[in-house]
């Protein structure tokens, strides 16, 4: 029997220093503090940045396009609008396309290879535009396709269902649908949506496995227009063809409601279509020439002088003023008329249009006299309607006025207006002597008040005699229509060139009809009419009558003189040789007595010599005759009117 051992506990017992003990808790509570003090600052301090890693690593924010408000007629009629798109964008990071997907990819998306290759080389981006806006149907085979890394995003892109009929008027927008011209960036901010967008989380092969949140996307407001786009077409289809028999460089017309200054129409031409893309670089096509561009009116400024004389009575209709034969010296400048009349009484001065006449009643008053009238009816004036890069024109202060100045202004020559400037002046006598601020968005105020100009004794005067303007002995019988009364006045100005006048024409006409009852302001302008015709009265008044013809059918105008017979051109020289005299010939039709001629006027650089009293002598003044609304026209003193200007007419 083997011996027991016995076994002390005290050997089995394993005792630990307590310096130990605590040294082990203490890293313990030192390992501890160390993670949470990590997770604190991951937490708390880097949350955004570690937030922004995981984010780019996986979560996605999708952008959701709204569609930008659309551009309405005043009926409701969709000028402009948008069609919905799928853009194709790609995530280089999760490309990996081998070559045979690649030339699949090339193929369906009509670009080269290297550049498709070289747009998804770089692997540390996660977003490049390869191309915008295909159409659903061109999208089709490319969605089918799956290929790895490519995804689509709807967008909208903008449409303009009328295309050049409504080009510089509308403008257009980017591939971005923001606003470059025209209307579309007038009202950019109205009609400009505001995307949404949704974020999600993807898995490493690209899936979507979460959603996160969604910003719903909300559309742009739409914009209605006093555009009737009936006119519209109505006034391109007239413009583009007197574009085309006059061969002119450019024209632009415009149609007013006569009561309200509301724009009915307005058309350039050239003109562009804003669909397609190749023309939206040639920015200066897409510019609305009609409120942009200036140009000196000629004649269609004499109504507003002739009216500020009869307003301050230095002159009635009847009131015979010299005309000096055609010629009249001023210092070194003589300003001619092309009927060689001594004498016109004013109603014949507008109907003849001449550039004496209304120098001499225009003398007849202070500078700032002249000057008050001129800015009432909207010269120099902003036209506050919005488009972008409108032009005020231009009309000098009458403190630095010269004589020849002064004269050379009563006939449209040495300040400058835009068509619609001039198109809102005529608004004066359409409304018994009130002016009217334009009006392009239906049911907006305009930033302008309207005001009085004339007195209404004063506008029935002048209505008479613009009436005259437009029958035969006048410079546009041409703008009349069967069946309806038209009160006008043409212009036709020569162009300057380095301060000099050219033989390059603008050719206008601005007319109210009815006359009686006025319900149109049409004004015309024709940029460098060619041909011998490049008068106003034979170029841009057959233009407004066209335009009227359909314009009075369109609105049910019922017709104020049903027993008016059209005005017969007369027979050209060349077919009527044979019965006519060698010496004799034709006049034009339409032709103005209204062009200045052998003139050099101060255009801010060259000093114009101020004109003696004696050059600058005016007629007599005759007593006022306000008391007389009607007169009767007749052959001015002295003279008989040449052939074929039948120049008597009773009027009321």
């Amino acid at each position: 029997m083997k011996p027991k051992v016995e076994v002390k506990q005290d050997v089995l017992r394993f005792k630990m220093p307590l310096m130990r003990i605590w040294f082990v808790i203490f890293m313990f509570l030192v390992v501890l503090a160390t993670v949470v003090a990590r997770l604190v600052y991951i937490q708390v301090y880097n949350k955004d940045f570690l937030q922004k890693q995981g984010d780019a690593r996986y979560a996605r924010t999708i952008p959701l396009s709204a569609e930008r408000g659309q551009i309405l007629d005043r009926n409701g009629k969709v000028l402009a609008g948008s069609l919905e798109t799928l853009s194709v964008w790609a995530d280089p990071s999760e490309s990996d396309l081998d070559e045979d997907e690649l030339t699949q990819a090339s193929e369906l998306l009509k670009v080269s290879k290297p550049w498709l290759q070289k747009r998804i080389a770089d692997k540390k981006k996660h977003f490049v535009w390869i191309k915008r806006h295909l159409s659903p149907d061109d999208a089709a085979p490319l969605e089918a396709a799956n290929l790895q890394g490519f995804h689509f995003k709807e967008e909208f892109k903008r449409d303009y269902p009328y295309e050049a009929i409504t080009g510089q008027l509308l403008g257009f927008t980017d591939i971005n649908d923001e606003g470059q011209e025209g209307l579309e960036l007038a009202f950019n901010d109205t009609l400009a949506p505001e995307d949404g967008h949704k974020k999600i989380i993807k898995d490493m092969r690209g899936n979507a496995v979460e959603e996160l949140g969604e910003v719903e996307p909300s559309p742009g407001d739409d914009v209605q227009l006093t555009i009737d786009l009936n006119l519209q077409e109505i006034t391109y289809r007239v413009l583009a063809d007197t574009m085309e028999k006059t061969h002119a460089k450019g024209a632009a017309a415009m149609i007013l409601d006569a009561h309200t200054g509301e724009v009915l129409s307005l058309v350039n031409m050239p003109t562009f279509n804003p669909n397609d893309p190749a023309q939206l670089a040639n920015h200066a096509a897409a510019r609305n020439r009609a409120v942009t561009d200036t140009y000196e009116p000629g004649s269609t400024m004499k109504p507003f002088g002739v009216s500020a004389g009869l307003e301050e009575g230095v002159i009635t209709q009847n009131t015979v003023l010299p005309t000096n034969n055609g010629a009249l010296q001023m210092g070194r400048f003589t300003i001619k008329d092309d009927d060689p009349f001594p004498s016109m009484p004013v109603w014949q001065i507008i109907q003849h249009s001449s550039n004496i006449g209304a120098t001499k009643i225009t003398l007849l008053m202070k500078p700032e006299q002249v000057w008050k009238y001129y800015h009432g009816v909207g010269i120099g004036v902003p036209l506050h309607l919005g488009f972008p890069g409108e032009v005020n024109g231009r009309l000098r202060d009458p403190k630095t006025w010269k004589p020849i100045e002064q004269a050379t202004m009563s006939f449209g020559h040495g300040l400058s207006v835009s068509l619609a400037q001039i198109t809102r002046a005529y608004t004066v006598f359409a409304n018994d002597g009130m002016w009217l601020p334009l009006s392009i968005v239906k049911g907006a105020p305009p930033k302008d008040q309207p005001h009085r100009v004339y007195s209404s004794m004063t506008v029935k005067k002048m209505m008479n005699m613009l009436q005259l303007v437009t029958l035969p002995g006048g410079t546009a019988p041409l703008s009349r229509i069967p069946g309806y009364t038209v009160a006008g006045k043409t212009g036709t100005a020569r162009k300057i060139d380095h301060g000099h006048y050219i033989h390059k024409y603008v050719a206008s006409f601005v007319g109210i009809a009815p006359a009686r009852n006025p319900r149109f302001i049409i004004g015309v302008m024709v940029d460098e009419p060619g041909g011998a015709n490049f008068y106003g009265g034979g170029v841009a008044a057959p233009a407004f009558a066209k335009i009227l013809s359909e314009a009075v059918i369109r609105y049910n105008v019922p017709p104020d003189d049903p027993n008016y017979k059209p005005y017969k051109p007369p027979v050209p020289a060349s077919t009527a040789a044979a019965s006519a005299p060698a010496s004799a010939s034709a006049p034009i039709a339409g032709k103005d007595e209204d062009i200045a001629t052998d003139m050099t006027l101060d255009d801010g650089e060259e000093e114009v010599p101020v004109a003696t009293k004696t050059d600058a002598r005016p007629a007599p003044r005759t007593a006022p005759n306000h008391g007389q609304p009607g007169f009767k026209a007749g052959p001015a003193q002295g003279h008989s009117p040449p052939p074929g200007h039948s120049v008597t007419a009773k009027l009321h």
